[in-house]
């Protein structure tokens, strides 16, 4: 599939029009790019609290089951515990400290590698070497093993470009491919970030 920065290049190329047109037309395009990924990472976001929402509900009948009938659901999970006065006081809120969608780690290495417009497998190099998985700020590993499961909250775009840009020399070889690589990308079209 063509790249859409390629696509709007050569199209362009194309019109007959003076520079001011042409610069205006790509200000417009990267202004269009920029509010599709906003919204892109938007609606990942609801998705994915709406099925965290409904995970926490399922947590709470659980728990009003076991308050009920503890006979048949058996003994509460390790993870309750009397909530602090200013704390909410929500029986699913118990399960949230574990719930890093209801955190905002929404983005799957696919949805942020979709969301600033590069390819999954030069965002998947990088997250590692650039230190963003361990940025607590930005990542957390949801599942460990040997496949390895990072979610990744919105502001781990902005964190992403900023470490690309300022990529260290010492990096290995295919990292370091992959730097030059996503930066020509992003020097073909300009990349908003979120928030």
């Amino acid at each position: 599939m063509a790249d859409v920065h390629d696509l709007q290049e050569s199209n362009l190329k194309g019109l007959a029009v003076s520079p001011e047109i042409r610069e205006a037309l790509l200000k417009i395009q990267a202004e269009l790019t920029a509010s599709y990924r906003e919204s892109f990472v938007t609606m990942s976001q609801a998705i994915s609290r709406q099925a965290s929402a409904l995970e926490r509900i399922q947590t709470t009948l659980e728990l009003v089951l076991r308050s009920v009938a503890p006979t048949v659901a058996g003994q509460a999970p390790a993870v309750l515990r009397v909530a602090a006065a200013d704390e909410d006081v929500d029986v699913a809120s118990a399960v949230v400290v574990s719930d890093p969608i209801g955190s905002g780690f929404t983005l799957s290495l696919t949805s942020l590698s979709k969301a600033m417009g590069l390819s999954p497998s030069d965002v998947g190099i990088l997250v590692r070497p650039l230190g963003l998985v361990s940025d607590g700020a930005c990542a957390v590993v949801v599942r460990k093993g040997a496949q390895e499961l990072v979610n990744y909250h919105p502001r781990a775009i902005e964190r992403f470009m900023r470490l690309v840009a300022s990529a260290p020399d010492g990096m290995p070889r295919n990292a370091r491919s992959a730097v030059d690589r996503v930066r020509r990308k992003l020097a073909h079209g300009t990349h908003g970030t979120t928030k």
